[in-house]
């Protein structure tokens, strides 16, 4: 006997776009206010926002890392800093507030 057909697999529907009250569902923002100012010194302003270059010279600490290749070493110095190797939320940082270049 031959095997029964098989059911057509339902193609989901496109998303809905997003009404003009759409940011609704995001509040209130768990986020808001939440981004800190002073790194690991009070008074270092160390997450301020700033040009991350000026005149052709890097004026950021590293950020995000671009080169995921195991054994991969950059040529940036940074000195005793170590990556964030948790999540942002283990970390004490909120997602929205997480700046990538």
């Amino acid at each position: 006997t031959p095997a029964p057909p098989t059911p057509p697999v339902p193609t989901p529907a496109p998303p809905t776009p997003p009404g003009p009250d759409w940011r609704s569902q995001f509040e209130p923002n768990p986020c808001e206010g939440k981004k800190p100012v002073d790194g690991p010194e009070p008074g270092d302003e160390y997450f301020k926002n700033v040009p991350c270059m000026i005149d052709g010279v890097i004026n950021a600490l590293e950020q995000a890392g671009a080169n995921v290749t195991a054994g991969y070493q950059g040529e940036m110095d940074v000195g005793d800093r170590e990556p964030i190797n948790t999540s942002y939320l283990e970390a004490g940082l909120c997602p929205v507030n997480v700046h990538w270049h």
